[in-house]
């Protein structure tokens, strides 16, 4: 497996990542020759702009084709845009991988097209950018792979085996519980070296918790482009620290801190005395122009006031560096993405709704016992929550409009496709239209 996971990962990391998905497909994950040609559909890629797009085919195996797509921009495609090309491509391929690649080349996308019941058509997207250290696209694909063996005598699996495939590679919960487990790991280490310098449990607890959420958020705040349009601006700041000579273990109190207290709520002042020396023109600059956040994770507070324990470098080691040259601490090898994931378009990648879930499961253990203490606190699922939401919508329309429209509002609230929204909605202005 670790052979295989570099391999994928030579082949994504360069510049030619264009021409090495076919060799990626074929050779190493042993999927089929394509059978299709090069074709070209026009998709509306904006309200009011269209797009010729061309598909490359790069493999099929047991007539599921992928296809590769030179997607005109340097942004991946959208969920919008996506859903925009799947129709494009429904008439002739429901079910497909799409591997788009921008037009600089950096950044590839893969999404697999999976019918759902009643004809919904679910979105599960794999993220990849040339260069970043993330390596959750990397061992997701890696599941594609098949052996000489599964393949069989003829080189065409059953279509059930490509499919349990493709749903082991794009599975958010096993990045999910993946992420929350090396997480918890490195907590623990955290929480024990905070309490064997104060003796204190409950603060131990409580601040290592603060600290690594208020790590995990950075992430997604630089995806936004927020620090500096650095989306690897973490890494930067750490290995500009590393390598300037700082004195030892002062990353948080000299350099954190001054990024959460200071450039976080607008107190940041690139000429304050010794700033010039402590941080290159480009951190200085992306200080300087950071976001000011008000939702008190950056604010000073009793945690951060009750004990001055240095954090050892150690402990950011494990938590930006790469080891043996090659594999990323914890956090760097997570894809975090900003996109809130739906029912049906699902971003397989750690997204913002993990900071609840890690708040819940970790905030309600009891220190001493490891249990679940009496906090009360659960964490509600997106998917959930957008759910509940759908379904008081309709009571509520239903209460306003009547019961004999209840069925139309299901339609309308619940539907997911454009074609589907478009005739609930028609539907529905039909059955109203007489109401004042």
């Amino acid at each position: 497996m670790p052979d295989l996971l570099s391999t994928i990962e030579t082949h994504l990391n360069t510049p030619h990542l264009r021409d090495n998905l076919a060799p990626l497909f074929c050779e190493t994950l042993l999927w089929g020759r394509p059978q299709a040609s090069v074709f070209a559909r026009e998709v509306t890629v904006a309200r009011q702009e269209k797009a010729q797009l061309a598909f490359a085919p790069v493999a099929q195996l047991s007539g599921l084709p992928v296809f590769r797509v030179d997607w005109p921009y340097d942004k991946p495609p959208n969920v919008t845009q996506r859903r925009a090309v799947h129709r494009a491509l429904a008439p002739t391929y429901i079910e497909h991988l799409l591997a788009y690649v921008t037009a600089d080349g950096q950044e590839a996308t893969f999404v697999w097209a999976r019918r759902r019941p009643k004809n919904n058509i679910e979105m599960r997207a794999l993220p990849y950018a040339v260069g970043s250290p993330a390596r959750t696209t990397v061992e997701q694909l890696g599941e594609l792979a098949f052996t000489v063996e599964e393949l069989g005598l003829f080189g065409e699996p059953p279509v059930t085996a490509v499919t349990d495939k493709l749903n082991a590679a794009f599975d958010v919960e096993t990045v999910t519980k993946d992420f929350f487990s090396n997480y918890r790991r490195v907590f623990n280490r955290l929480r024990q070296k905070l309490y064997q310098a104060t003796k204190d449990l409950h603060w131990a607890h409580d601040y290592a918790l603060q600290i690594l959420n208020r790590l995990m958020f950075l992430y997604f705040v630089q995806r936004k482009g927020w620090l500096g349009d650095d989306p690897g601006f973490v890494s930067t700041f750490w290995q500009a620290y590393k390598s300037g000579g700082q004195p030892k273990d002062t990353f948080l109190t000299e350099w954190l801190s001054v990024l959460f207290f200071e450039a976080f709520n607008n107190k940041f002042q690139a000429g304050r005395a010794g700033y010039q020396e402590r941080f290159p023109k480009p951190i200085r600059n992306a200080l300087a122009m950071a976001p000011y956040l008000n939702g008190g994770l950056f604010t000073r507070n009793d945690l951060d006031e009750a004990y001055h324990v240095p954090i050892p470098d150690a402990v950011f080691e494990m938590l930006f560096d790469r080891f043996d040259g090659h594999t990323p601490g914890f956090l760097e090898r997570y894809n975090f993405t900003i996109t809130e994931s739906t029912p049906f378009d699902i971003e397989v990648a750690v997204d913002p709704e993990m900071i609840g879930k890690v708040y819940e499961s970790l905030v309600n253990v009891s220190e001493e016992a490891g249990e679940r203490g009496e906090a009360g606190i659960f964490y509600t699922p997106r998917v959930e929550i957008d759910l509940m939401c759908r379904l008081a919508l309709v009571d509520w329309l239903t209460n306003h409009l009547g019961g004999e429209h209840k069925p139309s509002l299901y339609e309308a609230v619940f539907a997911f496709e454009e074609e589907d929204k478009a005739q609930a909605d028609a539907a529905l202005a039909d059955q109203t239209s007489g109401r004042k």
